[in-house]
């Protein structure tokens, strides 16, 4: 709400045009569909456009139960942001995520295990291709903040009864492990967490300008889903550096990256390093690993 009431008012002191966007998962029935009918009228009130569609039987919260239903909920929403912005002709997505959410992610992340990357948090920026670019603009708001806003523009906002259901991770670590460590270590810790996520940005954007250079001079596309890496060009870099090679590798080809972990992508930087002579390696969602004698190794999905 507060995103929607701050751009609709900067829009209409710039003379810029912005549109609503509300996908419906459906998971909580009833409440589902009053959210649904809530953001309708503010965008009618504001006179603002607004898209709207919903998961289909088959993505409901039950289907998914065991195999990632948050996950696979956020690629359903963000692919209809997507296909929505184009069908407006729209350069931009804004999603609501404050500091909060960023502070819950980082901490997911490191219960999950992540690196440099993942410790880095939510990104502010993300260019989805197409000219499209997702924003974070509130990624350095508290919630808090959000809600006094709100309540001074005397704006009726709802509140999602799931979020308090700690079966979900990111629930759990709001409302239990966040309290329990600020109880512990004081309430600096949110802040901390922050700070770490920046730092952890900046490096990380020094090793993707690495990994860019070393994608172009030594991997090649040579059919879908099939690429051919020359690892003359991949000796005596550090391991570090390979790792990421390999994750933007799997990136570009649409790969799946939740199956793989540290031990994997070390293998595949080890190999590619050392220029092992080795036949195949099989790798989650049968990406093939293949080593060619002439100082190559050959990347595809079977």
């Amino acid at each position: 709400m507060a995103l929607v009431l701050a751009l609709s008012r900067m829009a209409k002191a710039k003379e810029k045009s912005i549109g609503v966007a509300h996908f419906n998962h459906g998971w909580r029935g009833g409440a589902s569909d009053e959210d649904e009918q809530f953001v309708t009228e503010l965008a009618g009130r504001l006179g603002l456009p607004i898209l709207r569609a919903r998961a289909e039987k088959s993505s409901s919260e039950d289907s998914h139960q065991g195999r990632g239903a948050e996950s696979i909920a956020r690629d359903e929403r963000h692919a209809f942001f997507q296909k929505a912005a184009q069908q407006v002709g729209a350069r931009y997505i804004a999603t609501g995520h404050t500091a909060d959410d960023q502070v819950e992610t980082v901490l997911h992340r490191i219960f999950r295990g992540t690196g440099i990357s993942g410790l880095s948090g939510i990104p502010k920026f993300r260019y989805l291709g197409d000219g499209l670019t997702l924003v974070r603009p509130m990624l350095t708001i508290q919630r808090a903040c959000v809600i006094s806003y709100l309540q001074a523009q005397q704006q009726p906002y709802r509140i999602d009864a799931t979020n308090a259901d700690s079966a979900f991770t990111r629930n759990m670590i709001r409302h239990e492990v966040l309290p329990f460590l600020q109880a512990k270590f004081g309430d600096q810790v949110p802040g901390n967490i922050l700070k770490l996520a920046e730092q952890a940005d900046a490096v990380q954007q020094l090793i993707d300008a690495e990994v860019a250079e070393l994608y172009a001079a030594s991997v090649h596309t040579e059919a879908e889903h099939s690429v051919r890496i020359n690892l003359k060009k991949l000796q005596q870099q550090p391991l570090h550096l390979l790792r990421e090679l390999f994750k933007r590798i799997w990136q570009i080809q649409d790969w799946p990256l939740r199956e793989m972990d540290f031990a994997r992508w070390n293998q595949l930087a080890e190999l590619a390093g050392q220029g092992a002579d080795f036949n195949s390696v099989t790798l989650p969602g049968n990406i093939c690993v293949r080593f060619h004698q002439d100082s190559e190794i050959q990347l595809c999905k079977s």
